[in-house]
């Protein structure tokens, strides 16, 4: 479980950075009718799915490392 939902937040991080790097190399114009032609969603996209893939990572960390503390204790206090 914690092997997928860290490989989940991995994949949405790739994902975000490369929304930013079709954003960087896309091309922007403005047309003759002055309209401006570039693809700015892919900024918050990307970030977004950067930020939720590195939240999904550091709380799939934490739930696992405070589930091998409760496992630690509970072997200490079975050995007593």
């Amino acid at each position: 479980m914690n092997r997928t939902a860290a490989a989940i937040g991995l994949v949405l991080m790739i994902i975000g950075l490369m929304c930013l790097f079709i954003k960087a190399n896309s091309v922007e114009y403005v047309d003759a009718s002055g309209i401006l032609h570039e693809s700015f969603y892919l900024l918050p996209v990307g970030f977004l799915l950067i930020f939720t893939g590195a939240v999904e990572m550091v709380v799939t960390g934490v739930a696992s490392s405070i589930r091998a503390r409760k496992k630690e204790k509970s072997m200490e206090e079975s050995h007593r």
